[in-house]
């Protein structure tokens, strides 16, 4: 017999109209509660007390009778992107021979679906005390986690 956990909105402390159900894919979740709230799944991040839960997971079944929490992250993907490519440039310090600056995002990031990814090429300024290069980096971004998986440079 299989039982459900019901689902609460972080902010609000509101129950959602749908229930966890325990050995439920957490994908098929974030799914109904995108769906549910009119967002985009990519959005929608789950946790499970402070853990977070990933889309290869089954929702577990939880003796103390906690719930499903939802956080809905509300920043666009471009502007995430971008923050991520200027905290990567190294800022100018006394004590480095070389930092970059950040120039900007060349274009619209490249969502790949069925690979779970969002990809975005920047350019920044790689500096030393006597010149100074533009190149290019480009961001790949996992969508299910919202997290930075890597940063690949020309250079």
């Amino acid at each position: 017999m299989s039982t459900s956990r019901p689902v609460l909105q972080a902010v609000t402390g509101e129950a959602l109209a749908l229930q966890a159900v325990e050995g439920g894919s957490v994908g098929s979740l974030r799914q109904e509660v995108g769906n549910a709230l009119g967002v985009s799944a990519k959005k929608v991040v789950l946790l499970d007390g402070e853990l977070l839960l990933e889309d290869g997971q089954a929702v577990t079944p939880d003796a103390e009778g906690r719930p499903i929490t939802v956080l809905v992250r509300t920043i666009g993907l471009r502007e995430e992107l971008e923050q991520l490519a200027r905290s990567w440039c190294v800022p100018k310090n006394s004590s480095d021979d070389s930092w970059q600056v950040f120039k900007g995002l060349l274009g619209e990031p490249d969502v790949k679906e069925a690979e779970g990814i969002a990809i975005a090429e920047f350019e920044y300024l790689e500096c030393t005390q006597v010149e100074s290069n533009l190149d290019r980096g480009r961001i790949v971004y996992d969508l299910s986690t919202g997290r930075l998986k890597n940063i690949y440079t020309d250079t």
